[in-house]
């Protein structure tokens, strides 16, 4: 008895992926009018992923304040993700802090906008407790931005080294 899937023929891997227009300079007038749009006059760290406890947004928001206690007092932190009232302890976090004018949420952006503010963000930070892979910080790296994310799930084999891995507790 053979223990070959008979249709193993009709199978065919498919490995995640990032869209090709991560990769692609943006137009330098695009550049401007998400700047406008945005009115992002400053530096920034930006995060890109659904809003949900496990992304560890929380804990972001204590770091960014931390950060800008030092050195990166003009620094500002833009989270793009849907439902942010599904998680109102990150505006609770925001206002302790007292950061109601440095981070701002912007909601849900599409693709073309998204790939420009990979381009234009200082650095690009994934502090997730968990992952199954993990797709922003690919994106973020195929644009260029330098990412920080966590050392544990699966974000350590899909950055490798190209990415700062830090301890997200």
């Amino acid at each position: 008895m053979t223990t070959e899937n008979p249709r193993a023929d009709k199978v065919a891997v498919v490995y995640n992926s990032i869209d090709e227009h991560f990769w692609d300079t943006p137009d330098p007038s695009d550049v401007a009018r998400v700047r406008e749009r945005f009115q992002l006059d400053h530096q920034f760290v930006l995060y890109v992923g659904t809003i949900k406890p496990h992304k560890n947004l929380v804990r972001l928001i204590e770091a960014f304040a931390r950060l800008r206690d030092g050195a990166f007092d003009d620094l500002k932190l833009l989270i793009i993700g849907d439902e942010i009232s599904k998680l109102p302890a990150l505006r609770r976090a925001v206002h302790s802090h007292k950061l109601h004018k440095h981070v701002r949420f912007l909601g849900f952006l599409n693709d073309h906008t998204l790939a420009v503010l990979y381009r234009m963000a200082a650095v690009f930070a994934f502090p997730s407790l968990y992952e199954g892979f993990g797709l922003p910080p690919l994106e973020a790296m195929a644009s260029g931005t330098p990412v920080v994310t966590s050392n544990i799930s699966s974000l350590p084999e899909v950055a490798g080294d190209a990415a700062v891995l830090v301890d997200p507790y």
